[in-house]
């Protein structure tokens, strides 16, 4: 094949590559997971009128399991769609890095790398100008709009810790939580009395939420489920259980309860976490898009300044890549 011809052949696989990750863009379903915890939100707050025709024990006992396994299952359900929503913006962002095979990196899911580009991530300017597909070196007309930058990008640095730093507190929730048995809905393995059942709806008695660990100490401590600065606390712990503790420990064997880092977590804080990586996503998806179809000597590009007041700068710039 000659070069000419070679050129004319990447060329036109370049904007394959191209028409391809627009319409990839332009389908995905970006708000979903935000809709879904919103709907899980909204949920726990019908809870009791929503579930009770659909719960097993309809005339006896519905109150008691809405109260407390349908509850723990909505919340470890809206944490679930979070760290999932967090491996979505940096699937993304990964894919993104070579531009020509967006497509395959981005449908052959390789979750180990997507997962170490979460934990591996350090939020400065360059690399969220690089993720996010910002200019770098750009100068504006107006110092308004300068400092407007300069503020995004530290919104972007600070949106991106919170959701990295949730997602390294919660993955193990997550985990847990896709197999299924490995999250206690009744934790003590009691229906709730009518009593907290009423306490439940008053709202003065929170969610118990917890997943099950079977390592050893030391190992959970090097896998960041236990930390010497909290307590031990094993569920089924009987006479016969305490005689062989220490075999059932040493040979990872027994039940221990690993909790969120926020005893009190509530629904509205994982709507927020939800709309912070909505935004990421958001401003990811319209850069990248206008970097790949704009005319370089105009591409659009948008940076949120302010998350808690929706503010965001808008602006174009000359590409010289």
């Amino acid at each position: 094949m000659s070069m000419g011809r070679n050129k004319e052949t990447q060329a036109i696989k370049r904007q394959a590559a191209i028409d391809l990750t627009e319409h990839y863009l332009s389908a995905m379903g970006y708000d979903w997971r935000l809709i879904k915890v919103r709907g899980i939100e909204k949920m726990l707050i019908e809870k009791y009128t929503f579930f009770k025709e659909l719960t097993p024990q309809y005339d006896e006992g519905a109150e008691a399991m809405i109260a407390q396994e349908v509850t723990i299952g909505l919340y470890c359900d809206a944490i679930s769609e979070c760290v999932q929503y967090v491996e979505d913006l940096f699937a993304l962002i990964r894919a993104s890095e070579n531009p020509d095979y967006f497509i395959k990196n981005i449908i052959t899911y390789q979750a180990g790398q997507v997962t170490s580009k979460i934990k591996t991530f350090v939020s400065n300017k360059e690399s969220i100008e690089t993720a996010f597909h910002l200019p770098k070196g750009i100068t504006f007309s107006l110092q308004e709009d300068t400092e407007n930058y300069a503020n995004g990008i530290v919104e972007m640095q600070n949106l991106c810790n919170d959701i990295i730093k949730f997602y390294q507190e919660y993955e193990y929730f997550y985990v847990q939580y896709k197999h299924g048995l490995t999250i206690p809905f009744r934790p003590f393995g009691n229906s709730y009395s009518v009593e907290q059942v009423s306490q439940e709806k008053c709202g003065e008695l929170v969610p118990f939420i917890a997943a099950y660990d079977n390592f050893n100490l030391k190992a959970s401590s090097q896998r960041g489920t236990f930390s010497t600065n909290h307590g031990v606390m094993m569920p089924g712990f009987s006479e016969n259980v305490q005689a062989v503790l220490t075999t059932l420990h040493d040979e990872n064997n027994y039940l221990r309860f690993v909790f969120p880092p926020n005893p009190d977590l509530h629904i509205s804080q994982l709507v927020i976490v939800a709309k912070k990586i909505n935004l990421c996503i958001r401003t990811f998806v319209y850069n990248f898009y206008h970097k790949l179809k704009d005319n370089p000597n105009s591409i659009a590009s948008q940076i949120p300044t302010d998350f808690n007041k929706n503010l965001v700068l808008s602006f174009t710039y000359n590409h010289t890549e």
